[in-house]
């Protein structure tokens, strides 16, 4: 009965927290700069110019399609990329707190226990992750198709195996999981390991369902895009440092270190589960990619997503094992909701004065007679202005390269006029944002600032 009692509680507070972020879900402010990106993008997979550019242009798309479709055909029906991206990010978070819940109880039997891991998801997606809740991003959207993928590729008995259309369907959603979001492969990887561990006939099936669906998708991605789409996903630069993977993962996994010592604690229980294994080798191989690739210049906590979600399903088995481990798994959190309610309450009362600064920014933008280049760019999208310029894959092309032929040429042509530039309270870091101090030593005057944003005009 306590332990309800607390579980409540804390669904209550998740909600709240959750509140103020949803509270704004349609209001015409960015939260982040991945949203007009996101956006331009959906508009130009509807026909609006070319998705996956040649080598040396101004812009680029590192993501894969799958995506930008989804997002562009409900835009379509609600009038806005930005909204549509927001509501199926909310949809996929929804569609990964059910499959946390459902996988834990078929593995608990314990309807408290998978309580208790949804509860943990639902805290850690409204504090430590709140940045990425109901936020125009496919990752929640691609983590869906995979954990599903996951569900469906589970036996449903701790001895017992997948049959060959489980493994097929299973296969089938996590290759649409990485046509979504490519970064998803801690999944992918820990089962076709599970699988050649377990299973080699289930195996077989396996790789062929997975290979015939990779095929079958790079095949129309080819055939609709050309070579370039080849090039923008796989091969366009980006800098990489091993400090930066370790710094930032660091305080992550120091916020998950209870369900990691949960996990822990699980692994002297192998032998007993199939399914369990599984789970661990989801568990290891999450945690290790996603520290890779936060070494990677733009990557954010979202590279952490896929083991956020395993390690809850896996400590809602420890909750059902040992119910009093409630208490360490509510450790983090001591910290993490004050800190995620301060947020939640600087978004409430700031809204007025950033709808006003976003306004008056983006009216600017839109009078410009000249095409303008957005860092963020959802000024640019509701403004109408277009996509003329990616300040980060230019950027990163420019730190590999040091070339920057096409943006002077682009210029002198009259291809851009202005720029927005995001100014931060704190210094740049040179590998992550080399573009914006280059173009402001470049500008012929400022246009107009509003807070931490300015828009200047560039020589022709």
């Amino acid at each position: 009965m306590n332990n309800r009692k607390v579980f409540l509680s804390g669904f209550v507070l998740a909600a709240l927290l959750a509140g103020t972020r949803l509270a704004f879900l349609f209001a015409p402010v960015s939260t982040d700069p991945d949203e007009g990106w996101n956006a331009v993008h959906a508009v130009l997979a509807m026909g609006g110019g070319a998705l996956y550019p040649p080598a040396g242009e101004l812009t680029g798309t590192n993501y894969p399609p799958l995506s930008f479709f989804l997002v562009g055909l409900l835009g379509k029906m609600t009038g806005d990329m930005i909204f549509a991206g927001r509501l199926l990010a909310l949809l996929g978070i929804v569609c990964v707190a059910v499959l946390v819940w459902r996988l834990s109880l078929k593995l608990t039997r314990n309807r408290l226990a998978s309580a208790g891991a949804l509860l943990l998801f639902a805290l850690y997606n409204t504090t430590l992750c709140r940045s990425y809740f109901g936020m125009d991003d496919p990752q929640w959207l691609g983590q869906a198709f995979a954990l599903a993928g996951l569900a469906v590729l589970m036996p449903r008995a701790p001895r017992a195996t997948s049959s060959g259309w489980r493994v097929i369907l299973a296969a089938c959603l996590v290759v649409a999981g990485g046509f979504v979001k490519q970064n998803l492969v801690g999944i992918p990887l820990a089962a076709t390991v599970w699988l050649a561990m377990e299973n080699r006939g289930a195996f077989g099936i396996w790789l062929a369902a997975a290979g015939g669906a990779l095929a079958l998708g790079f095949g129309l991605c080819v055939d609709v895009y050309g070579p370039p789409f080849f090039h923008n996903v796989f091969f366009l630069h980006r800098n990489y440092q091993v400090s930066r993977a370790v710094l930032k993962s660091l305080p992550i996994l120091l916020a998950l270190l209870p369900m990691l010592w949960a996990s822990l604690w699980l692994a002297r229980f192998w032998r007993e589960d199939t399914r369990l294994r599984l789970l661990l080798l989801c568990a290891l191989t999450a945690l290790v990619t996603g520290i890779v690739e936060r070494g990677g210049s733009g990557v954010d906590i979202n590279a952490h997503f896929e083991s956020l979600c395993v390690l809850c399903i896996l400590s809602g088995l420890a909750l059902a094992r040992a119910r009093g481990a409630w208490r360490w798994f509510m450790v983090p959190f001591i910290v993490l909701v004050p800190l995620g309610a301060v947020q939640g309450w600087r978004e409430v009362v700031s809204y007025p004065a950033r709808l006003a600064a976003f306004e008056g920014m983006e009216a600017h933008i839109r009078a410009q007679p000249a095409p303008v280049a957005c860092e963020d760019l959802a000024y640019c999208y509701w403004a109408g202005k277009g996509y003329p310029l990616d300040f980060f894959l230019y950027g990163q092309n420019f730190l590999a390269t040091h070339k920057d032929r096409a943006l002077r040429v682009a210029l002198a042509d009259g291809e851009i006029g202005a720029a927005q530039i995001d100014m931060p309270s704190g210094p740049r870091s040179a590998p992550s944002d080399p573009l914006p101090p280059r173009l402001q030593s470049w500008s012929t005057g400022t246009l107009y600032r509003s807070g931490g944003q300015i828009l200047i005009a560039l020589p022709r």
